[in-house]
């Protein structure tokens, strides 16, 4: 180290990086400048590294780049070079030089930081854009579902929102009692194609071969299939027509996904992309997988609602059946009732035969008031709108009831007037 240390080596600097370096102005007017070694320009710590290194290099003959060394100076604060150690033989091949190159990159270094750093703030910004976009999207998507109570326009309006805006064609999946797939509701950007869904849906049904429609109802898991080419299409058709189907309809990445609520496995939904889009990726997963989820509680509430309206319709159609079988005996008894007022001449049986019929007819009312309620929900309600007397109404209403008022005087009250 001593005999290294009394060594002299020649620096050839630009004014620039001797400043850098810490050379007083006075000695920069002399450049090239002779100096002594590593130790006059840096810490003794550094200049062991380099003297180590430039043994090493010397040693082994050949070319070594360091793109990144930071650098402590003597005068001045840390830098950071790009150097080359290039040896130099003589006429044996013996290295008896070293050719040191150094360039001062700590500008272009914090430049990069810069960039990269505003490159990055960018970047973030742009995914916060996408992240709302896809918020918005999604929220649109679901409100166009919330719209309606019905099942199948819920499901056709399910689709509708995937396409164009994501995909060129959709479909949902559910399974029946029995266990097997259907497809409820399809659609394809491009109108003229959409008979081929039909075809596709009548002549090759989903059936459990179909591995991504198997994860979705069975475990509940989401399928990402990045890109689908000829190949691999042509072996998951099973056949010719059903992959020149898939070919016209533009099959060529695909995402399907469950329809969950609360835990339940309500169906699955399919979008697919033909080759003029990229194809799918994990962030469109996840937005598909979004879409799904909030489906799922507005399918639920369509559900719902149709098993409401089968309830009701069930109740009208009791009623309706109900009505018409309560006003057979009625009637009879009605005509047996009358019978007897016109052969009975005792004013004693004859008034309450006639309260009997009036009974009578107060019950067809309640009967006919039944068949209203069913004919008012099924929207069937007609209305024949004639004059009568209000005062009659209510004497009419008093008798009915005459039986069942009963009038208690309080002697201790006074009544004035």
């Amino acid at each position: 180290m001593d005999e290294y240390k009394k060594s002299r080596i020649k620096i050839y600097a630009s004014q620039e990086l001797a400043k850098s370096l810490g050379f007083l102005d006075t000695l920069l007017e002399n450049l090239p400048l002779m100096v002594l070694n590593d130790y006059d320009l840096f810490p003794k710590d550094q200049a062991d590294h380099f003297v180590k290194y430039d043994r090493e290099v010397l040693k082994g003959g050949g070319i070594v780049d360091i793109p990144f060394e930071v650098v402590n100076t003597k005068y001045q604060e840390q830098r950071i070079l790009h150097t080359k150690k290039i040896p130099i033989y003589d006429a044996n091949g013996k290295t008896i030089y070293l050719l040191g190159v150094s360039e001062d990159i700590t500008e272009k270094v914090e430049s990069e930081r810069l960039k990269r750093e505003a490159q990055e703030i960018d970047a973030a910004r742009i995914e916060r854009l996408r992240m709302n976009e896809r918020e918005t999207f999604v929220s649109n998507a679901i409100s166009s579902l919330s719209t309606t109570l019905d099942y199948q326009e819920t499901l056709n309006r399910l689709v509708a929102a995937v396409v164009p805006t994501i995909c060129d064609w959709s479909t949902v999946l559910v399974k029946n009692e029995n266990g097997c797939f259907l497809r409820v509701a399809g659609i394809h950007r491009q109108s003229p194609l959409i008979p081929l869904l039909d075809e596709l849906n009548e002549s090759f049904p989903p059936n459990s071969n179909d591995i991504e429609l198997s994860l979705a109802f069975e475990r509940g898991d989401s399928s990402l299939i990045k890109n689908l080419d000829d190949v691999l299409l042509r072996t998951r058709a099973h056949s010719p027509r059903r992959f020149e189907i898939f070919s016209q309809l533009g099959t060529h990445s695909s995402v399907i996904v469950p329809i969950i609520f609360r835990g339940k496995i309500m169906g699955a939904l399919s979008v697919v992309r033909g080759p003029d889009w990229a194809p799918f990726n994990e962030l469109d997963l996840i937005l598909v997988e979004e879409i799904g989820r909030r489906a799922g509680a507005v399918l639920e509430n369509s559900l719902l609602f149709k098993s409401t309206q089968k309830a009701v319709k069930a109740r009208d159609e009791f009623l309706s059946i109900a009505s018409h079988e309560l006003k057979t005996p009625i009637t009879s008894l009605k005509m047996q009732l009358q019978m007897l007022a016109r052969v009975l001449q005792d004013e004693t049986i004859l008034k309450p035969i006639n309260n009997s019929i009036k009974q009578v007819d107060r019950l067809t009312l309640l009967v006919n008031d039944l068949l209203d309620v069913s004919k008012f929900e099924s929207g069937r309600m007609s209305y024949n709108f004639q004059t009568f007397s209000l005062s009659q109404l209510l004497r009419d209403a008093a008798g009915n009831m005459n039986s069942a008022i009963v009038v208690e005087v309080n002697d201790e009250v006074d009544i004035e007037g």
